[in-house]
């Protein structure tokens, strides 16, 4: 089940979020981002076990982040969390950067026909990103 996270789930979002970012809650403000709704929330059951997180400004989104607790990855939650995003929100375009060597992250968005449009040089520790886009 797909839903916008609410502040029950902070907790839960900042254990998974630390999963691909030791500093995930000094460089989040998780609380701001749920008051906004801007974090999108795959459960099952009751229990979070994935999340989209972005910035919304005007029309155009920023996707941040996509994070899927290991133990439920490979079962598509990626993907019903990305078309959720696509299919519930206006916005023009969404943008986002991915690891150049993140092969499974960039199958997933040009299966959505996100564009590379950019490289940004070292922008994760020395390791390259590319610059993506989808144009509604």
């Amino acid at each position: 089940m797909v839903n916008i996270c609410n502040v029950n789930d902070k907790k839960r979002i900042i254990e998974l979020g630390t999963l691909i970012n030791q500093n995930f809650s000094k460089v989040n403000n998780i609380e701001e981002l749920i008051k906004e709704n801007n974090i999108i929330g795959y459960y099952d059951e009751d229990y979070l076990v994935g999340f989209i997180i972005f910035n919304k400004l005007y029309e155009v989104i920023d996707l941040l982040y996509i994070v899927v607790d290991p133990i439920y990855r490979r079962k598509n939650i990626g993907s019903i969390l990305l078309e959720y995003l696509i299919n519930n929100f206006i916005f023009e375009k969404i943008i986002l950067e991915v690891r150049c060597d993140n092969v499974n992250a960039i199958k997933l968005y040009k299966k959505y026909n996100f564009k590379i449009i950019n490289i940004r040089k070292k922008y994760y520790e020395n390791k390259d990103a590319y610059v993506m886009e989808l144009i509604k």
